[in-house]
């Protein structure tokens, strides 16, 4: 849903972090996380649903980091049934667009 919007964010910051597009195989989480665990310069996860937050894979990788400084943010549509909508204003209504994700890291960055 909001593939465009990833490609925005990697674009322009592909010189400074990460990108991972894990799929749907439940083995890439392992992967992915241990992955990321052993990159000591890693300090920030962002994870991107393709639907629902809830019971979602970025909660899975938030309870992954859950007892180290990682700090994960998992972004995705609100839990409800959505019908009539414009895809990018929904995407946009729950902080999945490139200028809000550029900006929480721009803002992860100074501090």
């Amino acid at each position: 849903m909001g593939l465009g919007m990833v490609k925005g964010v990697r674009e322009e910051y592909a010189k400074r972090g990460q990108f991972i597009d894990v799929g749907i195989a439940e083995e890439n989480m392992v992967a992915m996380s241990s992955g990321v665990a052993k990159k000591k310069s890693h300090q920030l996860v962002i994870t991107i649903e393709d639907g629902e937050v809830t019971s979602g894979y970025g909660q899975n990788i938030a309870s992954f980091y859950g007892n180290s400084n990682m700090k994960v943010l998992d972004y995705g549509i609100s839990k409800a049934f959505h019908t009539d909508f414009n895809p990018d204003e929904l995407l946009k209504e729950n902080g999945i667009s490139v200028e809000n994700i550029s900006n929480v890291i721009e803002k992860f960055i100074k501090n």
